[in-house]
């Protein structure tokens, strides 16, 4: 049988994993588009692993849509669910983060939950979710105004304001503009980003909501101060 290089739960890291069983079902779609009669197709895999090193078991199910293909023309596995679900040791996970903003912890887990199964455009998109949510967090909105007295017109202006309200620093302010292309390539350009970028985006976004904590407290205190 196949194997695939595969995250071990139990052995903490990426093994060979030997494909026992698989199967998959396929069902026509016919669509009418301009004129013209299109027979398409989606398609369910289910696999199952087992760990070369360990013999642990897992259960991947994915889907494939006849259309969705990368820049090379090869079909794009798609809502990739792996039971149980795979828990990267490098990435912080979300019950570290101590006095996240509600909002933020949802958005976090979320970003970690579809890095883990491997959906990687949802992933990169909630990356470019959370950073808006970060700038909401400390005030950071549309409408409101740069030093240089241009009004906040987008995500880019906010990043920038982060900067410039001295919460993150210059060098940080540009590896999120970085990790927000990133976003933005995979929604809108349907650009597939990689597994080192997005483990490097997240470690960023970690950064930026300890920022972000750091900041409301010390704000807090001085508010406290004056009082």
């Amino acid at each position: 049988m196949n194997t695939e290089n595969l995250f071990c739960n139990k052995c903490s890291t990426v093994t060979k994993h030997k494909i026992v069983w698989e199967d998959s079902e396929t069902e026509q779609v016919k669509e009418y588009y301009e004129g013209m009669n299109l027979d398409l197709w989606e398609a369910t895999k289910v696999q199952i692993f087992k760990c070369q090193g360990c013999w642990e078991i897992t259960v991947r199910k994915s889907t494939f849509w006849s259309e969705d293909r990368d820049k090379y023309g090869e079909l794009i596995e798609k809502n990739i669910q792996m039971l149980p679900p795979r828990h990267n040791p490098n990435l912080r996970p979300p019950q570290s983060l101590k006095n996240i903003p509600e909002n933020l912890f949802r958005l976090y887990n979320e970003i970690i939950d579809t890095y883990n199964n491997r959906n990687y455009t949802l992933c990169a998109g909630g990356i470019r979710a959370i950073i808006e949510g970060i700038c909401t967090e400390v005030g950071i909105l549309k409408g409101g105004i740069l030093k240089s007295g241009d009004k906040i017109k987008n995500i880019e202006d906010k990043v920038n304001a982060l900067f410039e309200k001295g919460i993150i620093t210059k060098k940080h302010s540009t590896i999120l503009h970085s990790f927000r292309a990133l976003g933005n390539n995979a929604l809108h350009e349907i650009i597939l980003p990689t597994k080192e970028e997005l483990e490097q985006a997240i470690t960023i976004i970690n950064h930026s909501i300890d920022s972000v904590i750091l900041f409301k407290h010390n704000e807090k205190n001085k508010r406290n101060e004056k009082l």
